[in-house]
């Protein structure tokens, strides 16, 4: 009793006066933001202690990862499920149901982009942008303050001329923006311009998800403001967000286009928000947004919340550290009554937050200035007031803006407007699909009944039925559906055949087959008898809506096909229409060559290369003609740039056919535009119009000159022109985009004859598709490399491999850091963070990589990585500290835990090949039972895992390597802070083994082929085959060259150059390269490796027996283990790559398979789609994925130009060619790191590509970037090797030092200061010097 007396006592007196002092009692409080009572303190504890037992209870709805091998669907390679149907546009079911995404990015240096999108119910949506340069020029809309939009596209986020699309949830999202903004410059002058904006955002780290990550801390803190009498709520109704909330960090990299004048491009950094869910605007008196970033690489995001239907005074907020984690914010002392009460921005003010556990932090805002102030709404009830900042967070400078939203109460001058009805229907799954439909039937609006064209006139219809005034009429007429076409295949054995003989066609591949087969198809359909189904369904429209009159009517026959005229597809001019048909019999014959239109040669090609089934489904339309006096094409932007201020019309005399077609130069008219769709004429051109199509008696149609009198005249007058325009705006309203129209006049009425979506608003460019797969950059002090990577990524790499196999390796090296450093780091499947990639070009991550584990000052530790990766000293104390800053240094613990984890993997290492092994046993694709792609590549899918399994061993195996190799030099340098490259040379010496890696294996199985080749009869004749006839000798020669060549290619097939890029053919897959390889060999005959080998085992015992017996005996015991740990690694690599190469066999097949389907054309083309939208393309058979992957291919050649620095320090650029502006003539020698010591004289031989390889001849001194396992068959060639990146334990250095070739690595512009031929080079140590030709 005492004790608790004791216990009770003085915490029951703290709590007293903790309520004194801090219970927050102030009268706007009171009154506005809860009424906390006497008991605020121990409310507020009771319900830390429910809300934090409830919490416990919430799973996470969302990025949930095991890549396990009992969850391989979810191993983060690709985004889940869960993932998607968050980040898609979500369905609006109430009034209140909101669907909204928002993403803030700055620079630090002026530059920041703000834009959001709500889409709600009935076609509306609240948009927002702000985009604010260096010099102070701001853009907004030019609609602002008022965020409204009316008659939007409901299915996407697109509104505007804004465009938000998501790429890969939760990793890119797609910012475009094509339209008119309210520019606002630095002298206060606006007006109002056309920008192109394309940016891709990034993820910089996993989704902070609100409903399972929320403080229970800051929660109870709101809870215990109110007063809790008549509250109804449980305490896991009140941890229940009113919404789906998800924040993530990410860059926004861009360029902007104003006028058709480029700006430079931007990269900012900041914050995508992601809400769903029902919201009561009307019960949300304010709120407060807040988000930041230091300099130093810290992000944080603060939202204060008054919700009279939730807590008065909630606050909740999240932050992000530069070392990956991302932690909820804990504790802030953010008060709404002190900031922005009144609706006033204050002109400064401070808070205090914490972050996790660890992180605390004073912000002291010291300039705020008011961006743009608008109102949301319709009547406006709230006022946003949108401000940017300037800070201080713990002394260091920081950015970003502040967003303050307050009921208004105050006058709307906007009138309330609704949106027109939605004016596309999707089928219904149990509706039965009739062989006809009217127009005005609300059926035919269903694309997959009617067709693009058929749909848009039936819309078009509805649209003339709905408005008041008499404007526009839409011809009367009918539409054959597409089960009309499927009923005439039916009944006709003859089409059906013929369709089945034009698969086999397309699948055998065989162009000349194809165009027979095309053309039988078109004869058979034409040739066919309508079905009497279809004749009686042509009959019975035509009665119906033209009664007896049918025969004095003139009809158009119109192909309408699915997918045509859509927002992803065009198909203009591939099918067929016939006009001036009259009588039924005239009908039924130009509906059968609309059908049998669809299987024209240029219209299969342009479905086939459009990833479009070539069984399509078509309907037809048929319609009364319009003799029209005029007809043209209109369109509601400028058709070239998309500039919604300018709308074009196009017209001649006579039908609009002669439009169309471009037979005859038109009148073309230019239409101002206004944002509030007023418009103007702005320009007039009169053209040629020689000639005009008009209809003849006969029930043809014919050209005939126009009289020289009307040609110079304007065809149409500017009042028809500007009630042309306005119908255009109509349209766009109502399908909710921009339109191209065709139009007719006759006797002073418009005839709309078809709509279709202007499709190239938000065409992907160049630097979008270039830097589309880019990893964030998240400070501008993040350094990067290409020292390790450019071995095995020594290019531009596939999109296919980079989402792939790159993103497994970075998956693994995650994993595999977590578990050595635990705490609160977790796998973050959303970015790639060890090995990034920039230009479509793989790089590592120095920081996270070679400096998470650091001492104060640079160390030995941190010399000899730098000689491992690099090949010379690299780090310096500005790289150490910004190591440091992220990390830290290591304390007592972890440098024990470090030395308990080289323990362990001194127990296990020589086992993981073994487990590598048996993961690679594990993987079954069973393609053999695979017919659908899908399945293939579910198979694909479910055998993820193994993948990264393997990627754990190798990426550990090759650590300890490193770590191994790193203790050898530390022992040899005896804690020397200076290396010679004597040092080296010596360190060289001794990592060179007698049991040799498989590196070094491939290039003595090559000379043992060689040999047996040159000594053999058939030598002089091998030497003159082509490769394809030397392939076929060796591969069924039974002699020893045809049998060491086949076991070759049985143990070493699996490899080639840059064989972690899976679009490139394995020695299995393509021996030519090989072959071209032995008969180079074969003519030089090489000097054989193990004369050199010998030296350098005499070399290597002689420097040991030199050495102090201590650390003789110390050499003698780690050198071993080095050497072992060297082989180990290249073992694990090994398997590593048979793993890749079981995934590169397995895409080979689905990209047949793909073909055989139709979805391709090109096998290849499946290796420039991300692994992501291969699924997509499965499903969907997009037409925008294929054209992006078509776009890539185009685009791979100029990135594999593309040449970067060893190192780069912020955002990683391209080298500029520097051929023309830097001289190495006078540069007589160059220094670098000896990897295996020796002297020779030879003839320099620069290769870029392993392609010009065939160009070394015996003796060459090969100087190139980097090499890998490509290029091993042409070392027995070689007297020397030089290259510009890699280190000790570069695949050059390893095969040059089994092989006894010398060896320099890191000679940086080694390629540019020599060339080939032009100099023989004196190799001695750590130098090579020129000497004459």
């Amino acid at each position: 009793m005492e004790f608790l007396l004791l216990f009770v006592f003085p915490i029951s007196i703290f709590l007293v006066i903790k309520w004194i002092v801090d219970s927050p009692q102030t009268v706007k409080m009171t009154l506005y933001y809860g009424d906390p009572g006497p008991f605020y303190w121990f409310k507020r504890i009771y319900a830390t202690i429910c809300l934090a037992l409830c919490k416990q209870r919430i799973r996470k709805s969302c990025c949930l990862y095991d890549s396990s091998n009992d969850n391989h669907g979810e191993s983060g390679i690709l985004p889940t499920e869960k993932e998607w149907e968050i980040e898609k546009p979500r369905p609006i079911c109430t009034n209140r149901c909101y669907d909204q995404i928002f993403v803030y990015g700055s620079d630090g240096k002026g530059t920041s982009l703000t834009v959001g999108m709500s889409r709600k119910l009935g076609r509306q949506a609240e948009v927002f942008l702000m985009l604010v340069l260096k010099d102070g020029t701001k853009y907004e809309l030019p609609g602002a303050p008022d965020t409204s939009v009316f008659n939007t596209d409901e299915d996407i986020f697109s509104a505007a001329g804004i465009l938000l699309e998501v790429i890969e949830p939760f990793r890119k999202w797609r910012i475009c923006f094509n339209g008119l903004l309210k520019k606002t410059c630095c002298n206060d002058e606006e007006r109002i311009v056309h920008l192109k904006l394309n940016a891709i955002w990034t993820a910089m780290c996993r989704p902070f998800d609100f409903a399972s990550e929320f403080s229970p801390t800051l929660l109870a803190k709101a809870v215990a403001r109110e007063r809790w009498t008549n509250r109804t709520e449980t305490w896991d109704d009140l941890c229940k967000m009113p919404w789906e909330a998800f924040d993530q960090w990410g860059t926004i990299y861009g360029t902007m286009e104003e006028n058709g004048t480029h700006h430079e491009a931007f990269y900012l950094r900041g914050l995508r928000q992601r809400r769903y869910g029902n919201f009561n605007m009307t019960t949300l008196r304010r709120n407060i947004l807040l988000i930041g970033q230091s300099e130093e690489g810290v992000f944080f995001s603060l939202r204060g919340t008054c919700d009279t239907s939730r807590l008065l005074h909630e606050v909740q907020g999240h932050m992000y550290d530069p070392s990956g984690q991302v932690l909820p914010i804990t504790r802030c002392d953010l008060d709404l009554a002190e900031i922005g009460h009144y609706a006033i921005l204050p002109s400064r003010f401070s808070l205090r937050f914490t972050g996790g556990q660890n992180y605390r932090f004073h912000l002291s805002i010291q300039k705020l200035q008011l961006g743009t102030e608008v109102f949301r709404g319709r009547p406006w009830i709230k006022k946003v007031q949108v401000a940017l900042c300037d800070f201080t967070v713990n002394s260091s400078s920081g950015w970003g803006i502040v967003e303050l939203t307050n009921r208004y109460f105050g006058e709307c001058p906007l009138p309330v407007e609704d949106s027109l009805s939605k004016c596309v229907l999707v089928p219904s799954l149990n509706e039965k699909v009739p062989l006809a439909l009217s127009l005005d039937n609300e059926s035919a609006k269903v694309v997959g009944y009617t067709g693009g064209k058929g749909a848009s006139l039936a819309a078009l219809q509805s649209l003339q039925k709905n408005i008041s005034s008499s404007d526009f009429q839409v011809p009367k007429g009918f539409i054959l559906t597409t089960k009309s076409f499927e009923q005439q295949v039916n009944e006709n054995g003859n089409i059906q055949s013929a369709l089945k003989t034009l698969e086999e066609a397309i699948q055998s591949g065989r162009d000349i087959s194809l165009k027979d087969e095309v053309e039988k198809l078109v004869a058979t359909i034409r040739n066919s008898k309508m079905c009497d189904l279809v004749q009686k369904a042509i009959q019975v429209n035509l009665e119906e809506l033209f009664r007896d009159g049918i025969n004095d009517v003139a009809f158009a026959v119109r192909s309408s096909a699915v997918g045509e005229d859509s927002n992803l597809l065009s198909a203009a001019g591939q099918n067929e229409t016939f006009l001036n048909c009259k009588g039924i019999r005239s009908i039924e014959e130009a509906i059968l060559r609309c059908w049998a239109s669809a299987y024209r040669l240029e219209s299969v090609e342009y479905r086939r290369h459009h990833g479009q089934p070539i069984q399509t489904s078509i309907a037809v339309v048929v319609q009364a003609m319009i003799d029209s006096d005029v007809a043209g094409v209109m369109f509601t932007c400028d058709p070239a740039t998309g500039n919604p201020a300018k709308v074009f019309v196009t017209a001649n005399y006579g039908l609009g056919e002669s439009v169309v077609s471009g037979r005859a130069e038109p009148d073309t008219i230019i239409l101002s535009r206004n944002h509030k769709n007023e418009l103007a004429l702005l320009d007039r051109q009169v053209g040629k119009k020689d000639l005009k199509i008009i209809c003849d008696e006969k029930g043809n149609t014919k050209e005939v000159e126009v009289p020289l009198n009307d040609r110079s005249k304007d065809c149409l007058d500017d009042n028809i022109a500007l009630r042309v325009g306005e119908l255009g705006i109509l349209t766009e309203k109502y399908f909710g985009n921009p339109r191209d129209n065709e139009f007719a006049i006759s006797k002073g009425k418009i005839f709309l004859l078809q709509s279709r979506p202007v499709t190239h608003l938000h065409n992907w460019t160049d630097f979008e598709l270039t830097h589309e797969l880019d990893s964030p950059v998240v400070t501008s002090t993040d350094i990067y490399t290409k020292a390790n990577t450019g071995e095995v990524f020594p290019n531009a790499t596939s999109p296919l491999s980079t989402t792939l196999i790159a993103k497994s390796l970075d998956l693994a090296i995650q994993s595999n850091f977590v578990k050595r450093f635990g705490g609160s780091f977790i796998v973050q499947p959303q970015i790639n963070r060890f090995v990034t990639v920039s230009h479509h070009h793989a790089m590592l991550n120095v920081i996270d990589t070679m400096l998470s584990n650091n001492e104060p000052e640079i160390s030995a530790t941190n010399r000899a990585v730098d000689m491992a990766v690099f090949g010379h000293i690299v780090t310096t104390n500005e790289m150490l500290q910004r190591g440091i800053q992220r990390f830290g240094t290591l304390s007592y613990f972890k440098k024990l835990r470090k030395m308990l984890l080289i323990g362990s993997d001194f127990l296990v290492n020589s086992w993981r090949p073994k487990w590598a092994e048996a993961q690679l046993k594990k993987i079954n694709f069973s393609t053999d039972a695979c017919e659908e792609p899908q399945e293939l590549f579910t198979r694909i899918r479910d055998n993820l895992s193994y993948l990264i399994e393997v990627n754990k061993y190798h990426s550990l195996t090759s650590e300890f390597s490193t770590t191994l190799q790193l203790i050898s030099f530390l022992t040899l340098s005896e804690n020397k802070k200076d290396w010679s490259p004597e040092l080296l040379g010596k360190l060289g010496q001794l990592l060179s083994s007698c049991t040799f890696a498989e590196s070094g294996e491939v290039p003595e199985s090559i000379q043992v082929i060689a040999n047996v080749i040159a000594n053999c009869a058939e030598a002089n004749e091998f030497k003159s085959m082509s490769p394809d006839v030397a392939v076929v000798w060796l591969q069924t020669d039974p002699g020893p060259s045809g049998k060491l060549f086949r076991e070759f290619l049985k143990k070493h097939g699996h490899r080639c150059i840059r064989e972690f890029d899976i679009i490139n053919y394995t020695w299995s897959m393509d021996p030519r390269p090989l072959v071209v390889t032995l008969q180079s060999i074969v003519n030089n005959m090489a000097v054989t490796k193990e004369n050199n080998r010998h030296k350098i085992e005499i070399a290597r015992n002689k420097l040991l027996e030199d050495l102090k017996p201590g650390l003789r005996r110390a050499l003698n015991f780690i050198l071993p283990m080095a050497r072992k740990g060297v082989q180990i690694r290249e073992a694990t690599k090994s398997i590593l790559i048979k793993t890749v190469h079981e995934f590169r066999l397995v895409f080979r097949k689905l990209a047949k398979l793909l073909v055989w389907k139709g979805y391709l054309v090109d096998e290849d083309l499946l290796f420039y789609f991300t692994f992501s939208e291969i699924e997509c393309f499965i499903r969907s058979r997009s037409p925008a994925l294929l054209l992006k992957a078509q776009k890539r291919k185009k685009l791979r050649t100029k990135w594999e130009t593309l040449v970067f620095p060893e190192i780069s320090f912020g955002l990683p650029m391209p080298e500029k060619n520097e051929e023309d502006n830097v001289q190495y003539d006078c540069v007589e020698s160059l220094n670098a790191t000896p990897v295996c010591s020796g002297k020779v004289r030879g003839k320099a031989r620069v290769v870029l590509d392993v392609a010009q390889a065939h160009l070394i001849q015996k003796g060459d001194i090969l100087i190139t970037r980097s090499t890998d396992i490509g290029w091993s068959p042409y070392f027995p060639l070689l007297g020397g090797v030089v290259t510009e990146l890699g280190g000790l334990i570069s695949h050059g250095a390893v095969v040059a030092r089994e092989y006894g070739l010398p060896c320099i690595v890191g000679a940086a512009k080694a390629t540019s200061i020599f060339n080939s031929g032009k100099f023989r080079i004196s190799f001695r140590q750590h130098c090579i010097y020129k000497r004459g030709a």
